[in-house]
């Protein structure tokens, strides 16, 4: 027995998807760190500037994740080391290329909220977070997910830490993006040299590839932010940016949840790519195995928000806080990110297989939703607003997304990744 005890162990110790969790685990507590000292520390106008700000690089970094890190997840799961060096390399250069227009967006938006300093600043640690996102993401289709570990606590456990230190002493939105530039930046040298990457022979056309291959989660990316963004600009536009920070306030609770939609992410999308050679059956068991298990590990933390939200409100920001009175507000951003849950995994299920158009579908359906109720509900009710727009675009997006789950329409259809100078012909 006490044998059998030590060997399960042993296996659940060296399995790729506990280093998963603890990887998000640990990339989590950072960003709810940050965030917490962010709201503590900020007036509620400047935190709302940030999230705008945020929102911004959430922006840039989607369109970066379609056209570079989806890509290479799917074709650096099943490529030889030597291919996956080159993968990197041409990786690499593309996230460089799309800073640029990466940059364009945070210029745009930083203008909107009429805070132009603070573009450059922006503008440098979005780029530099994508070189350190495009990294992690090539450990993470190797499933090495234990060698992203230091990396990754330098990038978000350090973040927090440092700006921990630097609020101390000023809140100063230049020195918090500069902070952000700064440990993304050492986090990226980390993993640049445990990635490996061979010289970038074939970048152009790895870009090129990329682009066709990414181009229906290209397009999922360009409609997201009517879903996800939408709501934190329409409540700068009608109640001010201290109503942006009010959504964020309770928005940062739930990302508790974070770490295990984020290592589902990382776990469905290599085994759904799989497809076309282990069969879309034993995909699906997979598939459904991890969904049943983010609910096991996410019910508790769920069901004490939807009990006792005022509490932990008050615990976080204080009593005497503007935020502690949301409790009916988190009660409805909670039972939405019920829905968030599934639509996770069935989205990246999609996505493995090669059915981005359907993604694409499911998230016009829900920007469609979101432009019809959210400008009427936020400016009706408030955060309540944008907690049901949220919660209403989400639940359209499951019903869409199970209904091709369920039907015979699926096949593993990944397009193949782009030749490489070594790789047999294809016929």
């Amino acid at each position: 027995m006490t044998a059998s005890v030590s060997s399960r162990l042993r296996r659940v110790a060296a399995s790729p998807s506990l280093f998963a969790y603890v990887d998000q685990g640990q990339v989590s507590i950072g960003n709810l760190v940050t965030q917490l000292l962010l709201a503590r520390r900020l007036s509620p106008d400047d935190y709302g500037t940030f999230i705008l700000l945020f929102g911004a690089m959430l922006i840039g970094r989607s369109l970066h994740a379609a056209v570079v890190t989806y890509p290479l997840s799917v074709w650096g799961a099943t490529a030889t080391d030597e291919q996956a060096g080159r993968h990197a390399a041409d990786s690499l250069v593309a996230t460089l290329w799309w800073s640029v227009p990466a940059a364009a967006i945070m210029a745009v938006l930083g203008l909107a909220v009429g805070h132009p300093e603070l573009i450059p600043l922006g503008a440098a640690a979005l780029a530099v977070s994508m070189l350190q996102e495009t990294c992690r993401r090539m450990l993470f289709a190797r499933l090495r997910f234990r060698a992203a570990l230091g990396g990754d606590a330098i990038s978000y456990l350090g973040q927090a830490l440092a700006l921990g230190i630097v609020l101390r002493s000023t809140s100063s939105l230049q020195a918090v993006l500069a902070t952000m530039a700064v440990t993304s930046g050492l986090a990226f040298a980390v993993q640049l040299v445990q990635v490996r990457p061979a010289r970038a022979s074939m970048a152009q056309a790895w870009r090129r590839d990329a682009m066709r291959f990414g181009g229906w989660m290209l397009a999922t990316n360009i409609v997201q932010p009517l879903t996800l963004q939408l709501a934190p600009w329409l409540l700068a536009a009608f109640d001010g940016k201290a109503a942006t920070a009010s959504y964020q306030a309770i928005a940062t609770l739930l990302g508790v949840s974070n770490p295990v939609m984020a290592a589902s992410s990382n776990l469905v999308v290599p085994i759904a790519a799989r497809a076309a050679t282990e069969g879309i059956d034993r995909v699906r068991h997979l598939v459904m195995r991890v969904g049943l298990l983010n609910l096991a590990l996410l019910a508790p933390v769920f069901g004490v928000m939807l009990i006792v939200p005022t509490w932990l409100l008050e615990l976080a920001y204080g009593t005497e806080s503007p935020y502690a009175g949301l409790g009916s507000e988190m009660r409805l951003l909670t039972l939405t990110y019920l829905v968030i849950l599934v639509l996770n995994v069935l989205g990246n299920f999609f996505v493995g297989v090669g059915r981005s158009r359907v993604t694409f579908a499911a998230q016009v359906v829900g920007a469609v939703v979101s432009l019809t109720l959210g400008p009427v509900l936020i400016a009706t009710i408030g955060v309540a607003g944008a907690c049901l727009t949220l919660g209403a675009s989400s639940a359209v997006q499951v019903l869409w997304l199970g209904r091709v789950y369920r039907s015979d329409e699926i096949g593993p259809t990944a397009p193949d990744s782009p030749s490489l100078p070594d790789d047999p012909p294809r016929s």
